[in-house]
């Protein structure tokens, strides 16, 4: 019995000893760069490491983690044998500082609760002695009047101060349970985020000596990215304009990024960066083929068969040069590669894994810019004022969205697209109800006359645009003449004074430079034949 023992012994002790030390590593999140989706960590952490062969467990890192995009560095001269991500069911991810604070404020907030509750016990109690110490002597005791007042004044003097605690304390712990109810809400809902499994990165590595390391570790994550918005300001059509370029910054991984170096990065790591291969187009009846299960006649997409998908059209962006004010954020550098740039913010930023939008600011600048009032009275009587920008593409921009303010007033919000191949960059910057635009059909020159079968209509329209705002504008104003399609209706086009006609659409189109407080009329004119019978819209 003892040699079975022993022998057992011998055989745990031999698989001890046969598996690898493991070593649990603490690290911390040193700095981040995030992509338009995804992101890129950088972990770091000193471990000293024994000689041999040692497997270090870098414990509570996200689940979301691509294998194939981890990384390892080190100042250390050892082997690494293999790196492998996994995932810890048994250890959920750590508490957010979020539901840690949480938690110790309820708990903070119950205890105060149980005290104000024995308090209410308290003068409860003392209540109930005042009213059974009402008889006071006995029924044979007679009290001078002096002291049965002194008793009497007493009694209603500490009952009013005992309901009036009671009163007071019922209304804390009303309020104290309120906001039990709420902070117990709110941690369900981020508990029940936040209560997952969590990740593990497994580097094995073997060292001929033992030391210590410094070690970092990167990895990228989907469940993050972040996307631009501006704010865009003009306070005077004599300025230039001024931009504010912002980052909304969200991620979900799991992992809380706790005063991190952060870059934001135009790069997507989940594109897909194979050039399109544009393959011959064979055309056929479209029979189904019983063996591939497809339909013919359709384009195929690989030589594979595998859905190639075509890189988004990127503008390769140029520093920051012919800018009027460069910008003013402090401890922002733009780096940049062949195909992305790169905003690195030396301010450290935190970013909670919440999937909430966090603003981090970029630059801010004032743009040299064109500005021109546009018009259509046809269509609307208001002047909108447009914002024109050269050498766009040198400023890093990526399309989004863009808070408007004019003149010291919020306008609203407009599209700013950077997808376009024009070396201008227009942006409509809302209405301008200081330019006043009126179209006036001018009675005494238009008329309507019958010659046989047929009918002329003359119509005269004239245009007034005041200005009202206390420095020159440029304004272009666009109308038109009425194009005809039936041989039977004829048009004659009249004059268009200051305009400029294109005879493909028949819009007029006239470019008009208006002093301070004045006014400027412009007019055109056209006449319609027509048959008699018809009925033809004219206005």
């Amino acid at each position: 019995m003892k040699t079975i023992l022993l022998s057992v012994l011998i055989f745990l002790c031999a698989i001890v000893v046969a598996q690898e030390p493991k070593k649990q590593i603490d690290s911390r999140i040193d700095n981040v760069t995030v992509f338009i989706s995804g992101a890129q960590v950088m972990r770091k952490a000193a471990i000293a490491i024994p000689k041999g062969t040692t497997d270090l467990v870098f414990t509570d890192v996200s689940t979301t983690v691509n294998p194939q995009s981890i990384q390892v560095s080190t100042d250390l001269d050892f082997t690494v044998l293999a790196v492998n991500h996994q995932i810890n069911y048994i250890q959920e991810q750590s508490k957010r500082e979020e539901i840690t604070k949480l938690e110790a404020q309820l708990k903070a907030t119950r205890e105060k609760l149980n005290y104000e509750t024995a308090m209410l016990q308290v003068f409860q109690q003392e209540e109930n002695m005042l009213i059974k110490n009402q008889a006071i002597g006995g029924s044979n005791v007679l009290l001078k009047t002096a002291d049965l007042k002194e008793a009497m004044d007493f009694q209603r003097n500490r009952m009013t101060e005992v309901k009036s605690k009671q009163l007071e304390i019922n209304q804390k712990i009303t309020d104290y349970n309120k906001d039990i109810t709420k902070m117990e809400q709110q941690l369900n809902e981020l508990n029940a985020k936040n209560n997952k499994p969590s990740g593990e990165i497994v580097v094995t590595v073997m060292s001929k000596e033992a030391g210590t390391a410094n070690i970092g570790l990167s990895y990228v994550v989907y469940n993050a990215g972040w996307y631009p918005s501006y704010d865009l300001r003009v306070t005077d059509i004599s300025k230039p304009m001024y931009m504010k370029y912002k980052a909304n910054v969200y991620q979900g991984t799991g992992e809380d990024w706790n005063n991190v170096k952060l870059a934001l990065s135009s790069g997507n790591p989940r594109e897909s960066g194979t050039k399109p291969n544009l393959l011959v187009w064979n055309l056929d009846y479209p029979v189904k083929n019983l063996l591939e299960g497809k339909v013919a006649g359709v384009a195929i997409t690989s030589v594979r068969g595998e859905a190639v998908t075509p890189g988004e059209t990127r503008i390769t962006l140029r520093g920051n040069r012919h800018l009027a004010d460069l910008a003013s954020i402090p401890g922002v550098n733009v780096t940049e590669g062949q195909t992305s740039f790169r905003f690195e913010i030396e301010q450290p930023y935190s970013i909670p894994s919440d999937n909430k939008q966090h603003t981090v600011d970029v630059q801010e600048r004032t743009v040299n810019a064109t500005y021109e009032y546009y018009c259509v009275p046809k269509i609307d009587k208001d002047a909108f004022l447009t914002a024109r920008i050269t050498g766009w593409e040198e400023m890093n921009l990526l399309s989004g969205e863009a808070n408007l303010y004019f003149e010291g007033t919020y306008l609203g919000k407009a599209a700013l697209d950077t997808r376009n191949t024009k070396d201008t960059l227009e942006l409509s910057l809302g209405r301008d109800k200081n330019i006043v635009v009126s179209r006036t059909k001018l009675k005494e020159f238009s008329r309507n006359q019958v010659l046989g079968s047929n009918k002329i209509d003359e119509r005269n329209w004239e245009i007034a645009i005041r200005n009202k705002k206390q420095q020159p504008i440029s304004i272009t104003v666009e109308d038109q003449f009425p194009t005809s399609t039936n041989k039977e209706i004829v048009v004659e086009r009249g004059d268009y004074k200051e305009g400029t006609l294109d005879d493909t659409t028949n819009k007029i189109t006239w470019r008009l430079k208006i002093d301070p407080a004045k006014e400027k009329k412009i007019g055109f004119n056209y006449s319609v034949k027509s048959p008699k019978s018809a009925s033809i819209v004219l206005e």
